[in-house]
This record gives structure tokens, sequence and C-alpha cells, in this order.
């Protein structure tokens, strides 16, 4: 993966396609600063509402083996892919079990997810931790 940044697409698109698309912007600071950046997978996240399939936030495990996707409802898990095609590989969906505006994700350890939620009407403004050896993972075949 080297000295990649790569950015996950919170998808608006209209009429709404269901898709979350990965860019990888270059391997040199050069290209950071001429903002190149290429297309190189997508993946179909939406198994709800619009609103509720954005992409609000993602993170890489410390190992570089897991990454995570988050959104209002859902982490998509993604583990035992090639190099930096994260969709190429398993992929799980752990259901958060409440709707709340998610905004933020990282890897505590490679078994540890923590992430928060926005406070409305008294509902949320909380950081949450995950244990992944701990939570029931449905297997997803949403891929494209």
């Amino acid at each position: 993966m080297g000295r990649h940044l790569y950015l996950f697409t919170k998808n608006r698109t209209e009429p709404f396609d269901e898709i979350t698309n990965v860019y990888k912007v270059g391997d040199h600071a050069a290209n950071f600063d001429a903002g190149l950046a290429g297309l190189i997978d997508s993946f179909k996240t939406c198994t709800t509402m619009e609103k509720l399939c954005w992409i609000t936030s993602s993170a890489l495990s410390p190992d570089r083996k897991k990454l995570a996707l988050l959104d209002s409802t859902s982490i998509w898990l993604f583990e035992n892919f090639k190099g930096d095609q994260f969709f190429s590989g398993d992929v799980s969906r752990i259901d958060l079990g409440i709707v709340t505006q998610k905004e933020a994700i990282t890897f505590y350890d490679d078994n540890t997810i923590a992430f928060s939620d926005e406070e409305f009407k008294g509902i949320g403004g909380n950081i949450y931790f995950i244990k992944l050896d701990q939570v029931k993972q449905q297997r997803s075949h949403a891929q494209l």
C-alpha cells in the first residue's frame, strides 16, 4: 500500500446508485499537491434508505489487514484483500443496532474498533468500542 491517501466517497448521486468509490492519491508528495487521484474500486453499500448508506468515515487496522467503513447503521469490514484492492476480499457487515449520524471510526488495535456519533435530540453523542472477536458479523454479498 505504500504511502498513499485513499478517499472513499460519500455517495450523493442523483438518482442514487448505492455505490461507494475508492480513489487512490499518488506515490509521491508532488502527486498530493497536484491532486492526482484515480478510481481503483467500487462497492455497493446500500441496504436501506439512501442517507443511511453514506460512508462517513474509514479506517485501516494497524496491521493493515482490515479496512472498516462506517455508515449510519453499520460497519463494513473488509479482510483478506490483496494490496489496496480492499473490496476484493471478504466483506462482513456489523449491524450497530441504532440509527444515528455516525461520524468517525478508527482502530484502537487490530481487534478493537472505536467510532462516534453526533448527538441529536438527546440520542447519540457517544464514543463506542467494538471487539471484533465478540460481535456477530453478517456475511455480505452486496459487492458489485
